[in-house]
């Protein structure tokens, strides 16, 4: 009988290497052949010629903000996962800031409802973590519920989802520990940061773009790195650092490494491709959270990421209007912080990362791929092309060089920083569970069709 797909003629990466003239064969959802073309299926309902190009695992962003529930004026699961469709990315996991967010038990479990709806990819959720009483009492359901992570912020963050003090946090990780979870942090200390804002926007009276960053020093993300992995340490509770963009917070992650601790650490695009020298360009456009910063960091975060240091690339994508960003060139406090990145991630990192020889193609699958898939439990079902694992598969094209423009990328964001570049490395086709998603720079997913992947624990 015929398998349902075969790719034939292409580069497969593996963590080993590049194997030219081979293909894989899939059948009800998963890889059951990988290998030289003779060897494959001799027959197939659909075969794809890849033409010479790369046959890589379909990528995770383990780091998003699709806005529905509560934001559907912004975007919803139906555009934001065809934006990921595009860009190669065959699971995301989305964050918890949603209106209301999802950190109780009923919350979690509509969110999974209302994304398994629209999905066009697979997608995971985190949860999180508050100083309420009942959120606390939450977390070993939502663990349960296959939670990726359970994620804190250190600073300010909106009245919906507070900040926990130094007790609500270490008391979080205790529970979180204990009930086989992962904790995952936003990495700045308030208490600094209030001292900056204080300086930079009530004494000095700024209110241009740069003010974001001089408000949010580097030291605050280190000093809070820091202290989040020794409670990490103390409570034995596994710790994911997300949106790393500071030199001083990967000294700290290196330390914790080095003496054994369970912690992750994860940088976005944007921190290894932009520089504060961009946000005088772009003002507004460029805020997010931690902010862009110096070259110095940069280059620290590229060395980081060469060296292992760094465990994956998220994107922190939202999809916001013009609207909310516009009023930021008049006062930066006034612009919502963030942007999208979904589209534009794996062209992004493959032309600036393994194209100009920062990063090897192999060291690409790790940190888009194999890593995040590890660290949350999906391994080897996710984040790998071997025979058992779901059908999860990218076929890219490493010579063509496209121009980014919205109408590309399917989101609803009004904007992406990445206009106007020229990336290398965009799909031909993605496939999730062997379902041909996008093809011929068109998406054809149907929405609906993404699977919630909850995490497995241990």
């Amino acid at each position: 009988m015929p398998v349902s797909l075969i790719i034939r003629n292409g580069k497969l990466v593996t963590d080993a290497g590049i194997i030219d003239g081979v293909g894989i064969a899939i059948d009800e959802e998963k890889i059951v052949s990988v290998g030289k073309d003779p060897h494959l299926p001799r027959e197939a309902d659909v075969t794809i010629d890849a033409n010479g190009n790369y046959i890589m695992p379909g990528t995770i962003d383990p780091h998003t903000h699709i806005m529905e529930p509560g934001f559907e004026w912004r975007s919803d699961w139906k555009s934001e996962t065809e934006a990921a469709a595009v860009g190669g990315v065959t699971l995301v996991v989305d964050h918890a800031w949603n209106v209301p967010p999802a950190l109780r038990s009923a919350d979690f479990k509509r969110k999974i409802e209302i994304a398994g709806g629209k999905a066009v990819v697979d997608f995971a959720l985190h949860g999180g973590a508050t100083p309420q009483k009942d959120v606390f009492d939450a977390i070993p359901e939502i663990v349960r519920l296959g939670a990726a992570s359970l994620k804190m912020f250190l600073c300010v963050s909106v009245p919906e989802y507070p900040e926990v003090d130094d007790g609500s946090f270490l008391r979080a990780m205790n529970i979180i520990a204990k009930n086989d979870g992962i904790a995952s942090v936003h990495a700045e200390n308030k208490y600094i940061l209030y001292a900056y804002e204080r300086e930079v926007y009530e004494i000095l009276g700024r209110k241009d773009p740069l003010a974001h960053h001089d408000s949010r020093p580097s030291f605050a993300e280190g000093e809070s790195t820091d202290k989040a992995i020794k409670y990490a340490e103390h409570t034995s509770c596994p710790l994911y650092i997300v949106h790393m963009s500071a030199k001083e917070a990967v000294e700290a992650l290196e330390i914790g490494k080095r003496r054994g601790i369970k912690v992750y650490g994860e940088t976005c695009p944007q921190y290894l491709l932009f520089t504060i020298k961009d946000m005088e360009r772009m003002g507004p456009y460029l805020k997010c959270n931690p902010p862009i910063r110096s070259r110095e960091h940069m280059e620290a975060l590229w060395k980081a990421v060469q060296h292992g240091v760094i465990d994956c690339i998220g994107t922190d994508h939202c999809a916001y209007l013009k609207r909310e960003k516009e009023p930021g060139w008049e006062d930066i406090r006034k612009a919502a912080p963030g942007f999208p990145g979904l589209a534009e991630k794996t062209a992004a990192m493959l032309t600036k990362g393994v194209l100009e020889g920062k990063i090897t193609l192999m060291r690409f699958i790790d940190l888009c791929c194999e890593k995040p898939a590890r660290i949350f439990g999906w391994y080897p079902r996710k984040g790998v092309i071997q025979v058992g694992s779901d059908a999860d598969v990218i076929i890219v094209d490493m010579k063509e060089r496209v121009r980014v423009s919205l109408e590309r990328l399917h989101t609803r964001s009004e904007f992406t920083p990445y206009d106007g570049w020229e990336l290398t490395g965009w799909p031909t086709h993605t496939i999730v569970r062997g379902t041909i998603v996008y093809q011929e720079k068109e998406v054809v997913g149907k929405p609906g069709f993404g699977k919630y992947t909850p995490r497995k624990a241990g």
